[in-house]
């Protein structure tokens, strides 16, 4: 059994942690260490993750969903325990919650650690080469590459072919738009596959509506979307989304019922083709775990036989988390975590929302309104603000407010004229309708067939 190195717990912690997310901390550090000899038992199985990843790969992880994926692949094989896939994300957390110490000044501390080790063991084999009067050539080799711990950077590098893949993959990267133009334009067309974006926003602001224009944009696109509503019953939601896929007021939907021109208008859009599956469930606010929804999810997949390439709730505020005993904060970090994670591992898009602290009508809000825990803006993609002005037009507007990905941050888009009469959140999103045409006619028809 391996002797552990002597970090202290918190130390260890956070030696873990820039491991797993910074790739300038592992590739000069992480290929000398020995997982075994860390001392917390989620320690050893997150450096493990990272080293394998790094073996596979020739790259550091940089990324705590990597390297929870690599984990969870474990735990799928049976390899891994539920618990201990828990305590990982736990513990992972924790650490860079408590923040994370200077990468310098880190290695420097590690190194020394890692070097007086691998000194004893160099030195331990140059008794024995001295004893039986061998070759002390290459101990002297391993001296000078234990003394170069810390200092050479370990990345494998990457050749022309990673590169030509690499543009390659980048050139076709599947995106979702968010419904603002001009966002859109800053990100590259929105989020690519496999990640979760949330709109953040005050009070009676529209979220609902916005993650409604989600699911609408997801229709156009032909994806399989999943809707899980912790806030309006199924009947408003359904009609939210049949009036911005038709270009229909939604209140035209819920009043008339079948006799709604939206559903002519569905039926002949459905024979044109392209248009995607849309499944609607109502769950139990602040009763909810995240898995229920999965499994949900998991049933719909079954019942189509078409996986689900986007999952909106609405929102994820209401889930609960693994254990409800938690504190809200941590709460959320389960939460928000677990839905990053399907995203990615499913490679589909995840959205939701989350209400703003302590944030008047008009003001935009910013991350220091999602106060009930900052875990949401570390560990999602992409955090949107939207807001509207508090007058009769109460036109809308929008703010990328952290972008992990790709540029586009302090982007703002707006005031632009609101399609809350369709249900959606920016007029122009709702199916057909040109914003100012539409506000030309002043009529009551402004479908698709208009």
């Amino acid at each position: 059994m391996s002797t552990p190195y002597s970090f202290d717990a918190r130390f260890e912690c956070a030696v873990t942690a820039l491991l797993v997310v910074s790739t300038r901390f592992f590739n000069r550090i992480g290929p000398h260490l020995d997982p075994e000899r860390f001392s917390n038992p989620s320690a050893k199985l997150l450096v493990t993750a990272a080293c394998d990843i790094y073996e596979k790969t020739g790259k550091a992880p940089g990324s705590e969903a990597v390297v929870l994926q690599r984990i969870r692949a474990e735990h799928e094989r049976g390899r891994v325990k539920s618990a201990h896939l828990e305590a990982c994300a736990d513990y992972l957390m924790d650490g860079i919650d408590a923040g994370l110490p200077d990468v310098d000044v880190t290695i420097e501390l590690v190194s020394d650690v890692v070097k007086r080790v691998q000194q004893e063991a160099v030195m331990d084999r140059a008794f024995v080469t001295f004893a039986e009067r061998g070759d002390m050539t290459e101990v002297a080799r391993k001296l000078e590459a234990v003394e170069s711990i810390g200092r050479d950077d370990a990345s494998y590098g990457a050749t022309l072919d990673d590169f030509a893949q690499e543009l390659d993959r980048l050139g076709t990267v599947d995106r979702l738009p968010t419904g603002f133009k001009e966002l859109d334009a800053e990100t590259g067309g929105g989020p690519a596959r496999g990640e979760f974006v949330f709109w953040l926003a005050g009070q009676k602001i529209g979220k609902s509506m916005a993650l409604v224009q989600n699911a609408a944009i997801g229709m156009y696109r032909g994806l399989h979307v999943a809707v899980a509503t912790l806030e309006l019953d199924e009947i408003k939601w359904r009609a939210r989304v049949l009036g911005t896929i038709t270009g229909t007021p939604y209140q035209d939907i819920l009043q008339h019922g079948k006799k709604s021109v939206a559903f002519e208008r569905y039926e002949s859009i459905m024979q044109d083709g392209g248009m995607g599956l849309l499944a609607v469930h109502k769950f139990g606010g602040h009763q909810t775990p995240l898995s229920a929804v999965l499994d949900w999810v998991r049933r719909e997949e079954d019942r189509r036989g078409k996986r689900v390439e986007l999952l909106v709730i609405d929102y994820a505020d209401k889930l609960i988390g693994r254990n409800i005993s938690d504190s809200e904060y941590v709460q959320m970090r389960d939460v928000y975590e677990g839905i990053r994670l399907w995203a990615l591992d499913s490679n589909s898009w995840a959205w939701s929302a989350s209400q703003a602290q302590r944030i008047a009508i008009g003001e935009m809000p910013t991350a220091n309104h999602c106060a009930d825990s900052q875990h949401k803006v570390r560990v999602t993609d992409g955090m949107i603000g939207i807001t509207r002005t508090p007058d009769e037009n109460n036109n809308v507007s929008a703010k990328i407010l952290a972008w992990r990905n790709g540029p586009g941050e302090g982007k703002q888009a707006g005031p632009l004229p609101n399609g809350f009469e369709f249900g959606c959140y920016v007029r122009s999103a709702a199916y057909g309708i040109e914003v100012e045409d539409a506000l030309l006619k002043g009529d009551g028809d402004l479908g698709i067939f208009s």
